[in-house]
C-alpha cells in the first residue's frame, strides 16, 4: 500500500489540514510521502510531526534523475535511483541497466564524501528481511 502526501489543498485531502494529511497517509508503515512543494514546508512539517522516526529518500524521474538525486543527497536524503524512474545514465545517454544507475550515483556521492550505505544496512533501514529470508 502507498499514501502519497502533496501539498495542502490538494483535492484527495481536502477538508484535511496539512497535520491530519500527513498523519492520514502514515497509518501505515509502507506509505511514501512526495513533497511537490516548491520549498520545503511538507519536509518541516513532516520533521516537527515524525522527528527521526522516519526515513527521508527521494528519486527523480526522466532524464534530470541524477541531479535531483544528487542535490537531496547533499541536504541530506536517501536516495533511488533505477530504470522504472528513468531510462537515462546521462544526456542523450541510455542506462544499460538500474546497476550503471547505482554505480554513477555511487559515484557521485563517494566524490563528494557522502556515506553510501550497503545492501544490509539499507535493509536494516527500511525493515527488509533480505533474499536468504524469503520463500523465492
Amino acid at each position: 500500500m502507498q499514501g502519497i502526501v502533496f501539498r495542502k489543498g490538494d483535492k484527495r485531502f481536502e477538508g484535511l489540514s496539512a497535520e491530519g494529511a500527513v498523519c492520514a497517509a502514515i497509518a501505515d508503515p509502507a506509505c511514501i510521502m512526495v513533497n511537490r512543494n516548491q520549498g520545503a514546508g511538507t519536509r518541516i512539517l513532516i520533521d516537527r510531526l515524525l522527528g527521526d522516526a522516519y526515513q527521508w529518500s527521494t528519486l527523480g524521474a526522466g532524464r534530470y534523475q541524477m541531479g535531483i538525486v544528487t542535490a537531496a543527497a547533499i541536504m541530506g536524503s536517501h536516495v533511488r535511483v533505477g530504470l522504472e524512474d528513468s531510462l537515462y545514465l546521462g544526456k542523450g545517454q541510455i542506462a544499460e541497466s538500474n546497476a550503471s544507475q547505482v554505480t554513477k550515483i555511487r559515484g557521485i556521492l563517494e566524490a563528494l564524501s557522502l556515506e553510501v550505505a550497503t545492501p544490509t544496512e539499507a535493509r536494516e533501514m527500511l525493515g527488509l528481511k533480505g533474499l536468504d529470508h524469503v520463500g523465492y
